[in-house]
């Protein structure tokens, strides 16, 4: 085909009406490559001047006959040629008014039947292509109901992608407009069963109808509808009922649904099985959402999602009590503040209701700081292992990475390090080694003093690094000089046990804040004691004296820890998954690498170093570090019992 542009400056109608008639006359002589690079009237100026001249009846009738000339007499064919006509118009609002009227008269013409089924049969991975214009179509023609419905039906089974779906919605919304006759009869011909296909059909037509009949709109055919509606409504098959929940809550955005309506659907549902409950839950979070306006309304949802929020719901009705605290949050209604705390322990698999938890605490924090931290307290209290779990696996934690001061990060932590519960106490250190904030005075002041003896056993237990260790003992050591001896005593071995783990970064935090506190000053001199004599042991002659056994023993050791190391990295190693196993050749400088039978490339060697601090007292005596730990579980266990009154 030429490259002439039907648009040009000097075409004038005639010549633009002559072209369009070519391109159609010639649709079935192009291959597909051809056709596709045509692309004469996709232009929006085209495409405008094209749907004029179909408005007319006189050039209307001549391009039906051209594109559909007795040659192109099957149902097929003249699929192939809508189709093709499609792809030289392109998509877009104008093209499916197009295509809608090729439609419309195909559809009046033909046998309908035979045109769906073939549609269907041929170009199932295209046909939601068809869909939009097709329900343009619709609504000027009436398709029988026995064709339609199972067309459709058929049509939702087979294209399970989201765009298939709502332009088959689309189609409902144009029978309904339509023929009402005929959306009643597809209705009515539907079976209930579960099949994903009809089940969703018939959903969309009972949604679409129940507005209508809401706005008054369904007259004389009200009571069939009534029919359907209540069949639907107490069919024995779960996916069904489940169904017909979800199309029923859609008219709440509307604002039509009052409470007799919800306390239908809790009697009817509220006591089945567990599916059921589910989808009953989040349909009345759904229309508390809708901002009903209904005081008795809102007042016997928020009731019945009350009973929702117990430790053993499942956990789409904990999401669906989460979702509605949201918004009761929003209208400054704070029920939700201990519906949280009631659905806790959440499963720590379900990511998007540990988000929700994180939104409602944002805002919850927003509108009363104090009582957000009561409630952040409260639920790391409860669900503190579940809360470690969203904390370490996302990778962006928007409410303790950003919403939280470093301030309130110090001031959460100081509340939850006293906690008698461990999983609060390990929150406790995430959020405090998050900050850059020493632990509030203020709060570490009125602490017991087995409020501080709790804090420095389960230091103990937490592998804390040496810069943010040393943060955190000074910090204890605010107004320890009011303290009991017992708790100077353990407060002083703590730190100087781990200044001489981690001897550089924490003995400079300590020499910085030495002057502010006797007792860093104190355990600095037992830490230099300390230090002066290894140095004169270092040139004892019992240094000299040789143990038997000894440099064997050593040796072993050495080898030993060499291959454990070398298997760790054999089997641990990212490198040697994607590599597999590679030798490296050196030449001076330069080194290449050999791996699957291939030399690579010479490549230059580069230096590069890292520092790691690593814990001593951990190494040098491990058993001693083991018996320190088990010391302070004994001891945080008797100080929590007497907590309770147990002892």
């Amino acid at each position: 085909m030429g490259a002439e542009n039907p648009m040009g400056s000097e075409s004038n109608e005639e010549d633009f009406r002559q072209t369009v008639l070519s391109i159609v006359g010639r649709i079935f002589d192009e291959d597909e490559e051809q056709l596709a690079s045509i692309g004469r009237l996709n232009d929006v100026e085209a495409r405008a001047m094209l749907f004029e001249l179909l408005a007319s009846e006189a050039f209307a009738s001549e391009f039906f006959r051209v594109l559909f000339r007795p040659e192109v007499s099957s149902v097929s064919e003249r699929i192939v040629a809508l189709d093709r006509f499609q792809r030289i118009i392109g998509n877009g609002e104008k093209s499916n008014e197009i295509i809608a009227q090729l439609w419309a008269d195909l559809l009046d013409s033909r046998d309908v039947k035979a045109l769906l089924d073939e549609m269907l049969e041929r170009h199932v991975s295209l046909s939601f292509i068809y869909l939009e214009p097709l329900a343009i179509a619709l609504r000027s023609v009436t398709v029988p109901a026995e064709i339609l419905g199972p067309w459709l039906c058929a049509t939702r089974k087979r294209m399970g992608n989201n765009l298939a779906a709502g332009q088959l919605y689309r189609i409902v919304d144009s029978v309904c407009r339509r023929d009402l006759e005929v959306a009643i009869q597809i209705l009515e011909g539907i079976s209930i069963d579960g099949e994903v296909g009809t089940r969703d059909i018939h959903s969309s037509f009972l949604g679409k109808l129940r507005s209508m009949k809401r706005k008054g709109e369904l007259g004389k055919l009200e009571a069939r509808f009534q029919t359907v509606d209540q069949s639907t409504r107490l069919s024995g098959n779960a996916d069904v009922c489940n169904s017909y929940i979800t199309s029923w809550v859609e008219t709440a955005w509307g604002g039509q649904i009052n409470r007799k309506d919800c306390e239908l659907l809790l009697d009817e549902y509220g006591e089945k099985d567990v599916q059921l409950r589910e989808t009953v839950a989040w349909a009345f979070a759904r229309i508390l959402r809708a901002d009903t306006m209904d005081e008795s309304l809102d007042a016997f949802l928020v009731e019945a999602l009350a009973n929702c929020a117990s430790c053993d719901s499942t956990e789409v009705e904990k999401q669906a009590v989460i979702e509605a605290s949201l918004h009761l949050l929003g209208r400054a209604e704070f029920v939700g503040d201990q519906w949280l705390i009631n659905i806790l322990p959440f499963p720590s698999r379900s990511e998007w209701a540990w988000m929700q938890l994180e939104d409602y605490l944002v805002k919850r924090k927003e509108i009363d700081g104090p009582k957000f931290e009561e409630l952040f307290v409260g639920m790391a209290e409860i669900s503190g292992k579940e809360w470690m779990a969203y904390i370490q696996n996302s990778v962006e934690n928007s409410l303790l990475s950003n919403k939280i001061t470093n301030k309130e990060s110090a001031s959460l932590a100081a509340r939850l390090l006293v906690s008698r519960l461990r999983t609060a106490r390990k929150v406790g250190f995430v959020l405090f080694e998050g900050t850059e904030e020493m632990l509030p005075q203020a709060m570490v002041n009125v602490w017991s003093d087995d409020d501080l003896k709790l804090a420095l056993l389960e230091a103990r237990r937490e592998h804390m690094k040496g810069a943010q260790g040393a943060r955190y003992y000074v910090s204890l050591a605010q107004g320890i000089e009011k303290r009991s001896s017992d708790i100077k005593e353990l407060l002083s071995r703590e730190m100087a046990f781990f200044a001489k783990s981690y001897g550089k970064s924490c003995g400079e935090y300590f020499e910085r804040n030495s002057d502010r506190f006797p007792i860093i000053r104190g355990v600095l001199e037992e830490v230099d004691a300390h230090y002066d004599a290894l140095r004169a042991g270092e040139s004892s002659p019992a240094r000299k004296i040789e143990v038997a056994g000894f440099r064997r023993a050593q040796r072993l050791h050495l080898r030993r820890f060499g291959q454990g190391v070398a298997e760790g990295v054999k089997k641990n190693s990212l490198m040697n998954f994607l590599c597999g196993r590679a030798h490296i050749l050196t030449y001076g400088k330069r080194f290449r690498l050999f791996t699957e039978g291939t030399l690579g490339e010479a490549t230059d060697l580069h230096q590069s170093s890292t520092t790691v601090e690593i814990p001593t007292g951990e190494f040098t005596d491990p058993e001693m570090a083991a018996l320190r730990r088990l010391e302070a579980s004994a001891e945080i266990q008797r100080i929590c019992r007497k907590e309770v009154g147990d002892e």
